[in-house]
């Protein structure tokens, strides 16, 4: 039986995802925001600091694309509102440089119901949106797994705090199950094996020693993941898991050597 294996075994037997749900305050995610079941609009959302900036790709009641944008401070960690302005008379492809005019279009207000989630409204009319996602496929039990991330481990109460680098390069068919394998970077005897759980999601990560790391989570935006960490001696208990997060610092075409984004050495 392969060492992969025995991992895979070792999540579906030891996994239970409870309390993994820690408390916390939003954190927007960038990104274009849209409905899927009405293609065609869309709103691009970027915070910096506590100040938020939106450019929505809409149509006027002649069905012609117009944009309009709308920025400033938020009111909190997951709202905020402000005046629309819609940009006309701006250069035109090709052309010398024009610098476009703005009038006030109305009003906006943008409530994150989650990190990826917001409810945009516009003049009265509301949008339910999510972060457009293109690069991974979220219904597959692996490939969102695939990259290196950067994990901290550890609570404000208890400042006491553990970091860890895991890569995760490609993908198999481990227990009838697909899977993302990879190393602790740097360290390529130490197996790392992760899927989708029936709670979330999970990886094990199989030390050299007898020792395991298991991290139970959910995806709180496209590149950071958040739930709970355990640290067990192999067959033993896992115990009281530590809250933890992580960040991918480096895409999954990067991990497996492609020409891609990523940092980190």
């Amino acid at each position: 039986m392969s060492k992969q294996t025995n991992l895979m075994r070792a999540i579906v037997v030891s996994c239970t995802l409870a309390g993994s749900s820690i408390a916390q305050a939003v954190l927007p995610d960038n990104g274009w925001y849209w409905n899927a079941n009405e293609s065609g609009r869309g709103f691009n959302i970027e915070i910096q600091n506590n100040v938020l900036f939106m450019a929505g790709f809409i149509y006027d009641a002649q069905s012609k694309p117009i944009w309009v944008v709308t920025g400033g401070p938020m009111s909190s960690d997951h709202t905020y509102s402000g005046q629309v302005i819609q940009t006309t008379s701006g250069q035109c492809l090709g052309c010398q440089y024009q610098q476009p005019t703005g009038t006030n279009f109305g009003t906006a207000t943008i409530n994150f119901t989650g990190p990826s989630t917001a409810t945009i409204t516009i003049n009265g009319f509301v949008f339910q949106t999510e972060r457009q996602q293109f690069g991974h496929d979220f219904t597959n039990n692996a490939t969102p797994l695939l990259g290196e991330w950067a994990i901290v481990e550890g609570e404000s109460a208890d400042p006491a705090y553990y970091g860890e680098r895991i890569t995760l390069t490609h993908t198999e068919t481990i227990s009838g199950s697909l899977s993302a394998v990879g190393t602790r970077t740097g360290e390529p005897d130490t197996l790392v094996v992760g899927s989708r759980t029936p709670g979330g999601w999970s990886i094990l990560l199989d030390y050299t020693d007898g020792y395991f790391s298991r991290y139970d989570f959910t995806f709180a935006a496209f590149d950071r993941i958040e739930g709970l960490a355990y640290y067990y001696e192999g067959g033993g208990s896992p115990g009281v898991g530590v809250p933890f997060l992580a960040q991918r610092i480096k895409t999954g075409a990067a991990a497996a050597g492609q020409n891609a984004p990523g940092t980190g050495q």
